[in-house]
């Protein structure tokens, strides 16, 4: 500032005198708290927003409702298993990685694989796959899912490394018209059973999965209802009219007589065969070395009846059942012994499968953890409560940006309004 400007600025100031309006003082100090209240408004409003997202995020007990560690590793079976949406888009990359259970959609008639370390079903598009298949069995390691293809030629068995993407295909039957009622696996996932109907009879047989050029085939007369093939290729198989047999050169060797139960899977030591068997209030064991039928009946307070369905053994002693009450409603996976004892385990409420795909479930039951001697255990995972909270429907992160968005929006909107009311 020149020094002439300072000197007539000042000459001015001696010779004149100012009085402010005072209602401009006002003004300005309206302003100034709507200001504040403004931001101050805002401020709450991001908080609120953080706080409520962060609050479902971190829900109490949530460590609880998932498997024990609260890490899955190398997988888990999913504690609930359910029919896919009818808009679930084929999977044509099947190289999905491990499985964690398998089963033909009830709606659609198409194969679905639950993978192990998500939780998350995929609708394979599998070559030479039929909507009149049958036949679809995931291998109890989780690796390997087998099917029956169709096309020209004799009737094929596809095998899929799940993990790879690889396949191979394996004629067991001259006649293409063969169907396929039947694949089941043996305890160590390297032996493949398969059960079908042509030429008026059944016939059954055995693969190996790692490919070695083989296939143990036979003609069975008479109706065979199902089978179960041990580590060692040996087979159990049943007959509708009742009894358990032994596959053996030439007629199958009678077991027991016993009727109402059909052979489900080997124990890994081959001492036992778990059954499937109709409404009843027990489980069903066949012992191989006398032919015993053991039977373990459901708790008091459990169930009062229920179809029984073999799903694998956990160890050569403990077997995955499937109880299945009626059919309108949900089966339970049970954890049990062939029969009671000192030492019997009796475990429901393991897992669920619903009603509309009840029966037609295979599990990876090497996902399984070895029972620890808790009730607290977990032995299947809980993938829904990994899933981050979707407020509203809407993606946690996503929401949380709308929620702080929408705060900045009011705060200049109520700024804007304010300037112009002042």
């Amino acid at each position: 500032m020149s020094t002439d400007l300072r000197e007539e600025l000042d000459a001015l100031a001696r010779t004149q005198t100012f009085s402010p309006d005072p209602s401009a003082w006002d003004r300005g100090r309206r302003a100034r708290r709507r200001t504040r209240v403004a931001a101050g408004a805002a401020a709450v409003a991001v908080v609120a927003v953080v706080a409520g997202a962060g609050a479902l995020a971190l829900q109490p007990d949530r460590e609880a409702r998932t498997a024990s560690t609260g890490d899955v590793g190398v997988g888990a079976v999913p504690r609930r298993i359910d029919d896919i949406p009818a808009d679930l888009e084929p999977t044509t990359d099947l190289a999905v990685g491990r499985g964690a259970a398998a089963f033909i959609s009830t709606s659609q008639r198409v194969p679905v694989v639950v993978t192990a370390a998500d939780g998350v079903a995929h609708r394979l598009d599998l070559p030479g796959w039929s909507e009149d298949g049958q036949a679809l069995a995931l291998s109890p390691d989780g690796m390997n899912l087998a099917w029956q293809q169709t096309g020209d030629g004799g009737a094929t068995i596809g095998v899929l490394e799940l993990t790879t993407g690889r396949q191979r295909s394996d004629e067991v039957h001259p006649a293409g018209d063969l169907a396929l009622r039947e694949l089941t696996w043996s305890p160590d996932s390297q032996w493949l059973g398969w059960l079908g109907d042509a030429d008026g009879g059944a016939h059954v047989g055995r693969l190996p999965v790692p490919g070695a050029d083989i296939d143990l085939r036979e003609r069975v007369e008479g109706n065979v209802t199902s089978l179960a093939v041990g580590n060692a290729a040996n087979v159990v198989l049943g007959r509708a009219n009742g009894g358990l047999y032994r596959l053996a050169a030439g007629e199958p060797e009678l077991i027991t007589r016993a009727t109402g139960v059909g052979p489900g899977l080997f124990s890994p030591d081959a001492r036992f065969v778990a059954l499937r068997s109709g409404p009843s209030d027990a489980s069903s064991t066949l012992r191989l070395s006398d032919g015993a039928v053991l039977t373990h009946p459901f708790p008091d307070g459990t169930f009062d009846s229920g179809a029984t369905i073999p799903l694998g053994w956990l160890d050569d002693r403990l077997q995955l059942l499937q109880v299945w009450p009626a059919e309108d409603e949900d089966a339970e996976l049970v954890v049990t012994t062939p029969q009671v004892g000192t030492t019997s385990t009796w475990r429901r409420s393991v897992g669920s499968i619903d009603a509309s795909i009840a029966g037609r479930v295979s599990l990876a039951v090497d996902l399984v953890p070895d029972l620890d001697g808790t009730s607290s255990q977990e032995l299947t995972h809980d993938f829904a409560a990994d899933s981050p909270p979707a407020p509203f429907g809407i993606e946690l992160s996503l929401f949380i940006g709308l929620g702080v968005a929408a705060a900045i929006a009011v705060l200049l909107a109520l700024r804007r309004l304010w300037r112009r009311r002042s």
